[in-house]
């Protein structure tokens, strides 16, 4: 089995499609499509169904690429440490993340770093738009849902999931919802963009249940959300690593938690992307690894 072919397909199966790789290896797609063809045989398995339009990983696909990629980072990772173990960690290294991940999940994680590695100074660009990592002279990004970077390399942070989560004053004023169906009969606090202004779909014993909701607030950003749902203006849909301290201390209270709150996009995640693979600069190599290790 071809090392570069198995690279091929993490990349395959992160991007969707042939060509976005095709591109970030300037290659023609029929022979990433060939590659492919290689690792399916290979295996004997068929990793993709495959039309003219769509590529869609299989079950196997799927089994795949949760176990290898794994192991490929490991082995990427000690060959890079092999190769570059006298180079000290130092100098200032550029992490990109999400206005909310960065002040709630990254920050508070921050200063045993700075104090492990004092050569290395952090600077943390936190904004919602996605930045391009090569342009802006990114090292670090973190990335939240579906990733759209074929070119970068990412690294599985950590599953997400959702909440529904109200202050106790709010829900003692209002009263409990005790259906779905309640839902908008109370006020909704979501993100403005879609789906979640348009809808609220939840797994209802293995079955996938979307609710339309009439929002009484809007907002594009996790931490307005999060004050918002403190303060007693309504019901949040939230992920886990925004309101897990707020429920743990008692200023949110779950709503309708038999229902699970379903993402925007299948397996929700944070990733952790870095631009390329080859000759990792050491700073770059000991922040991932500290994130990683504080998320395991």
């Amino acid at each position: 089995m071809d090392l570069d072919d198995l690279r091929i397909f993490l990349a395959v199966y992160q991007a969707g499609h042939f060509s976005p790789v095709a591109r970030a290896r300037k290659v023609a797609p029929s022979s990433i499509s060939r590659a492919i063809a290689r690792l399916e045989s290979a295996l004997g398995q068929r990793l993709f169904q495959r039309s003219t339009r769509t590529l869609t990983p299989t079950q196997d696909a799927e089994s795949f690429y949760l176990a290898a990629a794994p192991l490929l980072e490991e082995l990427d990772g000690v060959i890079q440490r092999a190769t570059s173990s006298s180079h000290k960690p130092q100098g200032r290294l550029r992490v990109s993340a999400s206005v909310a991940f960065g002040q709630i999940q990254l920050q508070p994680k921050l200063q045993e770093f700075c104090d492990r590695y004092p050569d290395v100074q952090l600077d943390l660009i936190a904004d919602d738009e996605r930045s391009d990592l090569v342009q802006e002279q990114i090292d670090v990004a973190f990335r939240h849902g579906l990733l759209d970077d074929s070119a970068y390399i990412a690294r599985k942070l950590c599953s997400v999931s959702y909440h529904l989560v109200a202050s106790p004053a709010y829900l003692e004023h209002a009263g409990h919802p005790s259906a779905l169906e309640d839902l908008n009969k109370h006020r909704l606090l979501t993100f403005g963009f879609a789906p979640f202004h348009r809808d609220w779909r939840f797994d209802c014993n293995g079955e996938n249940v979307s609710v339309p909701i009439q929002p009484s607030l809007l907002a594009s950003n996790a931490l307005l959300l999060l004050a918002a749902a403190k303060s007693g203006q309504g019901i949040a849909l939230l992920a886990d690593w925004t309101v897990g301290s707020a429920m743990q201390s008692g200023e949110l209270h779950p709503v309708l938690p038999d229902y699970r709150p379903l993402a925007a996009t299948d397996r929700p995640a944070i990733w952790v992307m870095y631009p390329s693979r080859a000759y990792v600069p050491a700073k770059t190599r000991v922040f991932i690894d500290y994130i990683t290790e504080a998320y395991s």
